[in-house]
């Protein structure tokens, strides 16, 4: 009797620990313990746990509301991990977020062409039209949604995305007077962005650049400040040079120095200060010359230190004084052993060593 009380409690045991495993199991493949964990991933941030677990609930092949919301946080988190991708070579991570982005792509189409909440679905549009814009390309298909939403007269707080959204679309197509008709409409730093752009486009250049320091002032904490900075520096040098390779060296000075004012620390400044030396050189205003050489050499980068050296060197020797370029040029040789400026230096060095032995005799 005993042993029989003691197998019945083995069993009932048996039969607990049974239907504690398959009410784990069943808990392991709940669709909405999925679909739930998969939302919060997303929201945390978490973007591949938010992937692994959207994925599993699509995987049993839902068609409800919750299936459309599905496929859209999916879409939207392929594209938020498309844009963190780092710990690469550049063209390998270049390669990994447009294959990525190509995904998300296709995601965000699932979720406009399916019969999704419109909240759904507009956000989706955005983040397509979004990804467009930073592989800078037009796309008809996403211009003609954002035109359908703009003409549905959506809720404020997305309107000023989609007109952002749809002036970068009229720019990529060359449509310039829409696109910044577009960008007034927006308040947003990217539209911003975009009325310097096509600015530039319309060859308004100084029309560009005032909005491009105008962004320095008004949204110095902006996600986008290190692109719109690499932006501006890059179409000023340009300008600047395009002004000084037409030999109008004043106007080319003028530009040079806006870089300095905005960026005094910057690599960029020096190189800045080493074209102002050189347009004041090509004006023969030596003494102007040599102090923007000189303060190209003494900041804090050291990029054009050897160039400005040299060109130091050689402002001297046009001011007459020769003690001074002497100095100059021979400490180029001996801080720089190989600069590409040696052998000229050397040739210097001993041209007015000659010419100062002279005229001591």
């Amino acid at each position: 009797m005993r042993y029989s009380a003691v197998f019945i409690t083995f069993a009932i045991l048996i039969l607990l620990v049974c239907v504690a495993g398959v009410g784990f199991i069943f808990y392991l493949q709940n669709p909405e313990r999925s679909y739930n964990k998969g939302v919060a991933s997303y929201e945390a941030g978490n973007y591949a746990e938010a992937i692994e677990n959207l994925n599993e609930y699509l995987s049993y092949g839902y068609d409800n509301e919750k299936t459309s919301k599905a496929r859209y946080f999916l879409a939207a988190a392929v594209d938020h991990k498309a844009a963190h991708v780092s710990g690469l070579q550049p063209e390998a991570a270049d390669s990994v977020v447009r294959e990525k982005d190509a995904l998300a792509m296709r995601r965000y189409i699932d979720v406009i062409n399916q019969n999704t909440p419109k909240a759904f679905r507009i956000e989706a549009i955005v983040g397509y039209a979004d990804i467009c814009r930073r592989q800078e390309r037009y796309d008809r298909f996403i211009t003609a949604k954002l035109e359908d939403v703009i003409h549905s007269h959506p809720d404020s707080k997305i309107e000023d995305q989609i007109w952002m959204l749809l002036g970068w679309q009229y720019l990529y197509s060359g449509e310039h007077r829409k696109a910044m008709n577009c960008f007034l409409e927006s308040a947003g730093d990217l539209a911003k962005l975009g009325q310097a752009k096509t600015h530039l486009k319309m060859e308004q250049y100084e029309s560009a650049f005032r909005i491009y320091e105008d962004f320095f002032n008004f949204f110095p904490a902006s996600p986008n400040i290190k692109l719109v900075r690499a932006d501006y520096l890059r179409e000023m040098a340009q300008f600047a040079k395009l002004h000084q390779d037409a030999k109008k060296y004043v106007e080319a000075v003028q530009v040079w120095k806006r870089i300095v004012d905005f960026f005094p620390e910057s690599e960029d400044a020096e190189n800045a200060r080493f074209h102002i030396g050189q347009c004041y050189f090509s004006m023969e205003n030596w003494q102007e010359a040599l102090k923007w050489y000189l303060a190209a050499f003494n900041d804090k980068t050291k990029a054009k230190d050897e160039d400005a050296l040299y060109q130091a060197g050689l402002s001297y020797y046009e001011m007459g004084q020769n003690v001074e370029a002497y100095k100059t040029f021979n400490t180029l040789i001996n801080q720089y052993p190989n600069s590409v400026y040696q052998t000229r230096a050397r040739q210097w060095v001993k041209q007015l060593k000659k010419d100062l032995e002279y005229f001591q005799e």
